[in-house]
C-alpha cells in the first residue's frame, strides 16, 4: 500500500461530503430553531447568554469568565429543555 497508495472514488468522498453537510446544515437549523436565533453554536459565551439569560434556565455552575456550559451542565439541563442535549449531540 505505501507503495502503490490507494484508490479514492472522488464522485463518492464528494456525494457523501454533500450529505454531510446538509445533514449539519439541517442540525444547525433545529438548534437556531431551539434557540430562537443563530448564534455561534461553539462560543460558549453566546451559548451561556442564550440558555441562561434568553431561556432561563438555571445556572448550574460558574467558571471565572461567565456560564459554565461544559458537558455536565448541559446533561443537567436537557432534562429541561431540548437545546442543550442537541448542543451536546452535535458537538460529538
Amino acid at each position: 500500500m505505501e507503495r502503490n497508495g490507494v484508490r479514492i472514488d472522488t464522485d463518492l468522498l464528494q456525494a457523501y461530503s454533500k450529505e454531510v453537510e446538509a445533514q449539519l446544515e439541517q442540525r444547525m437549523g433545529r438548534i437556531y430553531e431551539l434557540a430562537g436565533e443563530t448564534f455561534n453554536i461553539n462560543s460558549s459565551q453566546q451559548l451561556g447568554k442564550i440558555l441562561f439569560e434568553k431561556l432561563r434556565l438555571p445556572v448550574i455552575k460558574k467558571t471565572k469568565t461567565g456560564y459554565s456550559t461544559d458537558v455536565d451542565v448541559l446533561t443537567k439541563l436537557s432534562l429541561q429543555h431540548d437545546l442543550p442535549l442537541e448542543i451536546l449531540t452535535f458537538r460529538t
